[in-house]
């Protein structure tokens, strides 16, 4: 997992462990990696500040999962506090990347790793339903590559299967849900065989079956539309597409998973149902099937598991050839553009929904002082009539991970005061986007003055190879984005200098470098 460095509000130390960094910031909490009394590394898990009594609540459920969950599948459970001021939840740390992160730096996977990968992640979700839990968000994202094999972490969402109920409002990243969450009918395990179905289609071809875009598309083709396998071929394409489908009663079972992976090649092994094109579904075929106990699936399974990390991650090579940032990253930077209208906006006549908007879209801390700011400003902006616009004009992608991502936004903002009077200033700004359920809302906005970060020292799944490489050639700055992108050969790059000026380049490769081909000065004057 990448470590990114502390932030000014992170406490320095969680009880007993002393924080070193931060691992991930999810829906529910952030998590840090830690070192205990002994010197070993951790991860710790603190609900989101101003969630009270419910995010202690939601941490002691995920407390409660997780011990009745095997630990060979997920981070092992170490130690907990719910009494305290500030409750936290520690596993044992998972020195690895994601599955996301991996298939996002080196490309989809294919032949005996695929499959060994499938065998394992299956071993996992079949352990997990057997304790009788629902993840309810099985994705990439929540797959750690460990040293002993990978693990399915992040129960903040999960529950008990057999309390599934529907009528409550869907949970989960729209790419991998199941129809029936969408319909009301609740996530039982069938939604999850239906996520890892995706998340293996992810694996295989760096694609969501159901395609990207906003949540809304990729949702109503989950319910709509069949899934896209690309270049899944063989008996697991025909098992991952049973997986994905429509209806959950036809899908198999974990377990199955399990039994149907490891008889792949094998002459009697059992026939699924597949999904028809337009909809339609036949009705499970019931083949014999020798009875095998599920120790012994997973014991041999556990024999598979051992090699998958040496398979994914052994060295791929010449990096992929498109180095354009990941398809969330784009969204995170639409949402940026809109960010920065809603930053630098205001109207004496409508101040009070500008004060609603700035705190619907505007997270946290941040969104707490951008507020403040305007309610301090209101009698000013009243008096004269003061009108102020935020126009972007371009943005780049400085560094992204699955759930935060920071972009240079540029643009035009005009002040004008009784009418008249326009005055304008240019501001390139640095905005980190938090993924909050399925939005990017603005979580913070990095200070004019020059300070340490770069895309240098900035963590994350993207930038690597090629695109770091690109960046780096375009010399010493504050932030530097990508703009444009077509290939490893050629990008279009922002860079923010610290002086604030602002310039856009064209990098293209020469040889085993890369230079810098044209530069133009954006600052006005």
């Amino acid at each position: 997992m990448t470590v990114q460095p502390l932030r000014s509000g992170d406490p320095p130390a969680v009880g007993p462990y002393r924080l070193a960094g931060r691992l991930g910031v999810g829906g529910q909490g952030t998590v840090y990696l830690a070192y205990d009394a002994a010197g070993s590394q951790v991860a710790v898990k603190v609900p989101h500040r101003g969630r009270g009594e419910a995010g202690r609540r939601r941490l002691r459920h995920e407390f409660e999962v997780l011990r009745r969950v095997s630990g060979f599948c997920t981070a092992r459970l170490l130690d907990a506090d719910m009494t305290g001021g500030l409750p936290y939840l520690v596993t044992e740390y998972v020195a690895g990347p994601s599955l996301f992160a991996l298939i996002r730096e080196s490309g989809p996977r294919g032949g005996t790793e695929l499959e060994r990968l499938a065998i394992a992640t299956a071993t996992a979700l079949a352990a997990i339903h057997r304790a009788g839990i629902v993840h309810g968000d099985v994705k990439p994202q929540n797959i750690l590559l460990g040293a002993d094999g990978p693990r399915i972490i992040d129960f903040s969402v999960a529950h008990d299967a057999a309390t599934v109920t529907g009528g409550s409002a869907p949970v989960g990243t729209p790419a991998f849900m199941a129809p029936e969450q969408l319909s009301g009918g609740g996530a039982g395990v069938a939604a999850d065989v239906f996520a890892w179905g995706a998340t293996m289609v992810y694996a295989a071809t760096g694609a969501y079956p159901f395609g990207g875009g906003a949540s809304a598309e990729v949702l109503y083709r989950v319910l709509h539309t069949e899934p896209d396998l690309g270049a899944l071929e063989g008996a697991l394409r025909t098992l991952v597409a049973s997986c994905l489908a429509k209806d959950p009663a036809r899908r198999p079972s974990a377990q199955d998973l399990v039994h149907h992976i490891m008889d792949q090649g094998r002459d009697d092994s059992p026939t699924l149902a597949v999904p028809r094109q337009g909809g339609g579904f036949p009705a499970p075929v019931q083949a014999a099937r020798r009875a095998r106990p599920y120790l012994v699936a997973a014991a041999v399974a556990v024999l598979v598991v051992a090699g998958v990390l040496a398979w994914l991650l052994r060295p791929g090579g010449e990096p992929p050839a498109v180095v354009r940032p990941p398809a969330y990253a784009e969204e995170a930077r639409r949402q940026a553009e809109t960010a920065f209208e809603t930053v630098h906006g205001f109207d004496y006549r409508t101040l009070d929904a500008d004060y609603k908007r700035v705190r619907e879209n505007v997270y946290g801390r941040a969104g707490q002082e951008l507020a403040a700011q305007l309610v301090k400003d209101a009698p000013w902006i009243r008096k004269n009539k003061a009108v102020r616009t935020g126009v972007p004009g371009g943005s780049g992608i400085v560094v992204a991970s699955a759930d935060r991502v920071a972009v240079l936004v540029y643009g035009e903002v005009t002040l004008t005061t009784g009418g008249k009077n326009p005055q304008h200033a240019f501001r390139p700004q640095v905005m980190e986007m938090l993924l909050v359920g399925d939005v990017w809302r603005l979580e913070h906005i990095w200070p004019r003055a020059p300070e340490p970060d770069s895309v240098e020292q900035a963590e994350g799944e993207w930038p690597a190879d090629s695109a770091r490489a690109m960046m780096s050639a375009a010399g010493a700055a504050r932030a530097v984005g990508f703009d444009e992108s077509s290939d490893a050969t050629r990008a279009t790059l922002l860079a923010l200098g610290t002086d604030g000026t602002l310039t856009r380049l064209t990098v293209v490769r020469t040889g085993t470098a890369f230079t810098v081909e044209s530069r133009k000065n954006l600052t006005p004057g």
